[in-house]
């Protein structure tokens, strides 16, 4: 079978394993999207959800078990983790076998997969990685969600403070005015 995922559980591709028992085996994921990022497997090969059978009722109960397990030994329990699991190509599902993300240490924003603003300092300097625009989505779209974030960190509150600094509607208010007067003058 070319299976990356049975390759992992018979050891033929290493990889940092955190749990294993006779049904199911965790190990840390080889492209982290968070400080805590695992994968929980069967090791029977099951393509996804769509595959499971009655029969599997119990593996599914272990392997929430498992997450729950780990999930308290690495110390995310309390704060909070996200569990994602894809079915299929457009679900995003790279590899066919049955498994789940597990992904903490973080606040987890949603929709997955888009910007978060690291810190703001006191001195209104803002440090973020990058600003993530997702599939269906222009980048305006993605500032304006920026801009919105900004502002319920407190960011642009701050920089109104120290800056003076004009809201886009005052901007397009004086614009228009300024607009009116014009062609009145005109006239």
């Amino acid at each position: 079978m070319d299976c990356v995922f049975c390759k992992i559980i018979d050891g033929e591709i290493p990889s940092k394993i955190i749990y294993e028992d006779e049904d199911v085996i965790a190990f840390d994921d080889v492209d982290p999207q968070a400080p805590i990022h695992f994968l929980v497997i069967p090791k029977k090969h099951i393509k996804s959800l769509d595959e499971l059978s009655e029969s599997d009722s119990s593996l599914i109960g272990k392997i929430f078990l498992t997450i729950k397990m780990i999930a308290r030994e690495k110390g995310i329990a309390e704060n909070g983790y996200r569990v994602v699991h894809n079915i299929g190509e457009d679900g995003g599902q790279s590899v066919a076998h049955m498994h789940f993300h597990v992904l903490g240490g973080r606040s987890l924003q949603w929709p997955p997969g888009w910007f978060e603003i690291l810190s703001a300092d006191t001195r209104g300097g803002i440090e973020m990685t990058e600003i993530r625009v997702g599939e269906n989505e222009s980048i305006d779209s993605a500032i304006k969600r920026f801009k919105r974030q900004c502002a319920r960190s407190g960011v642009l509150s701050e920089y109104r403070r120290r800056e003076h600094y004009e809201k886009p509607s005052v901007i397009r208010k004086k614009k228009n005015d300024a607009a009116k007067r014009k062609n009145r003058k005109n006239r």
